[in-house]
Protein backbone atom coordinates (compact mmCIF):
# COMPACT_ATOMS: atom_id res chain seq x y z
CA UNK A 1 0.00 0.00 0.00
CA UNK A 2 1.38 3.27 -0.98
CA UNK A 3 0.87 6.29 1.20
CA UNK A 4 2.83 8.95 -0.21
CA UNK A 5 1.38 12.04 -2.30
CA UNK A 6 -0.06 11.78 -5.19
CA UNK A 7 1.62 13.03 -8.27
CA UNK A 8 -0.16 14.48 -11.19
CA UNK A 9 -1.51 11.83 -13.38
CA UNK A 10 -1.29 9.25 -10.93
CA UNK A 11 -3.06 6.06 -11.29
CA UNK A 12 -3.66 3.95 -8.41
CA UNK A 13 -4.31 -0.02 -9.05
CA UNK A 14 -6.85 -1.97 -6.79
CA UNK A 15 -7.78 -5.59 -6.81
CA UNK A 16 -11.39 -5.80 -7.23
CA UNK A 17 -12.56 -6.60 -3.58
CA UNK A 18 -9.34 -5.47 -1.84
CA UNK A 19 -9.44 -2.04 -0.10
CA UNK A 20 -6.38 -0.02 -1.09
CA UNK A 21 -5.32 3.54 0.47
CA UNK A 22 -5.80 6.51 -1.48
CA UNK A 23 -2.71 8.40 -0.57
CA UNK A 24 -4.46 11.72 0.48
CA UNK A 25 -4.10 12.11 4.94
CA UNK A 26 -6.12 14.19 6.77
CA UNK A 27 -4.72 17.89 7.64
CA UNK A 28 -4.57 17.56 10.91
CA UNK A 29 -6.14 20.04 13.39
CA UNK A 30 -7.03 22.79 10.61
CA UNK A 31 -10.46 21.98 10.31
CA UNK A 32 -10.10 21.06 6.85
CA UNK A 33 -10.77 16.84 5.61
CA UNK A 34 -11.14 15.62 2.53
CA UNK A 35 -14.61 14.89 1.03
CA UNK A 36 -15.13 12.18 -2.23
CA UNK A 37 -17.34 11.50 -4.93
CA UNK A 38 -17.27 8.21 -5.87
CA UNK A 39 -18.24 6.50 -8.82
CA UNK A 40 -20.71 3.71 -9.32
CA UNK A 41 -18.45 0.83 -8.69
CA UNK A 42 -16.21 2.49 -5.98
CA UNK A 43 -17.34 2.14 -2.19
CA UNK A 44 -15.55 3.39 0.56
CA UNK A 45 -14.52 1.31 2.73
CA UNK A 46 -12.95 3.13 6.02
CA UNK A 47 -9.84 4.18 6.53
CA UNK A 48 -6.55 3.21 7.97
CA UNK A 49 -5.21 3.80 11.20
CA UNK A 50 -3.55 6.76 12.66
CA UNK A 51 0.43 6.82 12.68
CA UNK A 52 2.19 8.90 14.89
CA UNK A 53 3.90 11.94 13.73
CA UNK A 54 7.28 12.28 13.77
CA UNK A 55 9.18 13.98 17.08
CA UNK A 56 8.97 17.51 17.01
CA UNK A 57 6.18 17.60 14.43
CA UNK A 58 3.27 16.94 16.29
CA UNK A 59 1.75 20.77 16.05
CA UNK A 60 -0.92 20.82 12.65
CA UNK A 61 0.40 17.11 11.60
CA UNK A 62 -2.03 15.34 9.50
CA UNK A 63 -2.46 12.56 11.42
CA UNK A 64 -1.38 10.13 8.83
CA UNK A 65 -5.15 8.37 8.40
CA UNK A 66 -5.65 7.06 4.75
CA UNK A 67 -9.25 6.93 3.08
CA UNK A 68 -9.78 3.25 2.17
CA UNK A 69 -11.60 2.66 -1.23
CA UNK A 70 -13.24 -0.72 -2.66
CA UNK A 71 -13.71 -1.46 -6.29
CA UNK A 72 -16.41 -4.02 -7.47
CA UNK A 73 -15.75 -4.44 -11.15
CA UNK A 74 -12.48 -4.66 -13.27
CA UNK A 75 -12.50 -1.26 -15.01
CA UNK A 76 -11.16 2.51 -14.63
CA UNK A 77 -13.01 4.92 -12.31
CA UNK A 78 -12.38 8.32 -11.10
CA UNK A 79 -12.78 9.57 -7.92
CA UNK A 80 -12.97 13.57 -7.41
CA UNK A 81 -11.33 14.44 -3.90
CA UNK A 82 -11.66 17.99 -2.33
CA UNK A 83 -9.86 19.36 0.28
CA UNK A 84 -12.76 21.22 2.24
CA UNK A 85 -14.15 22.67 5.63
CA UNK A 86 -17.12 20.94 6.55
CA UNK A 87 -19.11 24.26 5.47
CA UNK A 88 -17.60 24.97 2.71
CA UNK A 89 -19.03 23.99 -0.81
CA UNK A 90 -16.17 24.42 -2.38
CA UNK A 91 -12.54 23.73 -1.48
CA UNK A 92 -9.45 24.92 -1.52
CA UNK A 93 -8.17 22.00 -3.50
CA UNK A 94 -9.29 19.67 -6.13
CA UNK A 95 -7.70 16.21 -6.97
CA UNK A 96 -9.16 13.48 -9.32
CA UNK A 97 -7.82 9.90 -8.15
CA UNK A 98 -8.13 7.43 -11.22
CA UNK A 99 -8.04 4.16 -9.77
CA UNK A 100 -7.81 0.86 -12.52
CA UNK A 101 -9.75 -2.00 -11.03
CA UNK A 102 -7.70 -5.11 -11.47
CA UNK A 103 -8.81 -9.05 -11.27
CA UNK A 104 -12.20 -10.88 -11.04
CA UNK A 105 -15.09 -9.56 -10.15
CA UNK A 106 -16.13 -11.49 -6.78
Amino acid sequence: MSTSPLEPDAVIEARVGVPVALPLADAGPTGYSWRFELPDGVHGAGSTDAVAPAPGLALGTPSGVLPLVTVDRPGTYDVTAVLARPWEQDGVRTLTVRIVGIGSET
